[in-house]
């Protein structure tokens, strides 16, 4: 599997018309037990996408990997090469059309990714390495965006409403009594933090 710094290969700090590659949603909130999927998409500056070589880092202490599948993007072009190799902290996913001159465009799902969170704790994860290749096989220049999965424990979700007081809407920022909401909507992250009665 290959390894590296948070982003390598062809996908950098590229700005301006580069594609994007990031994790939806970006923040996750589960409990210990959940089985939860995300997935890993590449928005509409992805043109004539040809194949892909993404790395995806996670704590493997707090999360265990289920499966990786393809995503449906890929499929539009043809008949497809699929492949995965994960080891207890990361997951290498390989894609490719097969055929001369079949491409897709973005924007679409590259992958789709399962897992179980098993200890409660923060998990970043980080695109260690994404390599996108048009019709001709030359690098499309690009840029990540990882995401984080918070698993539920009373200081987690502490250390989450922290972090995103000021995003919470209005009328939810002040309350008698913190434990007695069960629910909290963070408008950055369009996730719902579950708060421990």
């Amino acid at each position: 599997m290959a390894t590296g710094a948070a982003v390598l290969g062809t996908c950098s700090a590229v700005h301006g018309q580069s594609a994007s590659v990031f994790v939806y949603p970006e923040t996750s909130y589960v409990e210990t037990g959940d089985t939860f999927g995300l997935t890993i998409e590449v928005d509409s500056n992805a043109v004539e996408l040809k194949g892909f070589d993404i790395v995806l880092s996670f704590e493997g202490e707090s999360l265990d990997l289920l499966c990786a599948n393809e995503g449906t993007l890929m499929k539009q072009g043809g008949t497809t090469f699929w492949h995965h190799e994960a080891d207890s902290n990361a997951v290498e996913m390989i894609c490719a059309i097969l055929g001369t001159g079949l491409s897709v465009n973005g924007p679409g799902v590259l992958a789709v990714i399962s897992f179980q969170a098993s200890t409660a704790d923060r998990s970043d994860l980080v695109f260690e390495e994404v390599n996108l290749r048009n019709v001709n096989k030359h690098p499309i220049p690009c840029e990540s965006r990882g995401g984080v999965v918070w698993v539920s424990g009373v200081y987690v979700w502490e250390e989450a409403a922290i972090r995103n007081l000021n995003s919470l809407k209005p009328e939810l920022r002040i309350f008698p009594n913190p434990l007695d909401v069960k629910h909290i909507w963070n408008t950055e992250s369009r996730a719902v933090a579950r708060w421990c009665s």
